[in-house]
Parts: structure tokens; sequence; C-alpha cells
């Protein structure tokens, strides 16, 4: 029973690790592509920075964070 703590411990440590290394080049190469899709999603939107976006999904925010110029986006939530 010992080792299962420490088992898990190397597991969260690299999957942290993983992720960090992840979100990383998520940001980095997956900025046109959010941009563009912030782009098509505001295309004619009356209002648009009225709107609320909310990233519901997990991960860096690659998609979301190229509405906050676009939506209401507290700048807490980027």
């Amino acid at each position: 029973m010992t080792t299962e703590p420490n088992h898990l411990e190397k597991i969260r440590e690299r999957f942290t690790a993983t992720a960090e290394v992840f979100a990383e080049t998520a940001r980095t190469m997956r900025v046109e592509e959010g941009e563009r899709l912030a782009e098509l999603a505001t295309a004619g939107l009356a209002r648009a920075s009225e709107a609320l976006v909310v990233d519901v999904a997990c991960g860096p925010g690659t998609f979301t964070r190229p509405f906050a110029p676009a939506f209401a986006v507290p700048s807490a939530w980027i």
C-alpha cells in the first residue's frame, strides 16, 4: 500500500509536465486558427462587444483567447 501514493504522484508529475508542454505548443502553433475562428464567429454579429464568451472546455484556452478583443471577456478569465 505504501507504493500506491508514490505511483500516483509520479503519474501526476508526468501528466503535469506533459500538459504544460502541450499548452505552450497549442498557444504558439494554433494562434492563427483561433484568430480565424474568432473572426468567423463574430462576422456580422450585432453588439458583439456586449456578448459574453465562456470557455467550458479543458485546455489552455487556445480558441478562447482570440475572442477576448471581440467579446466582453472578463480579464480575470484570460
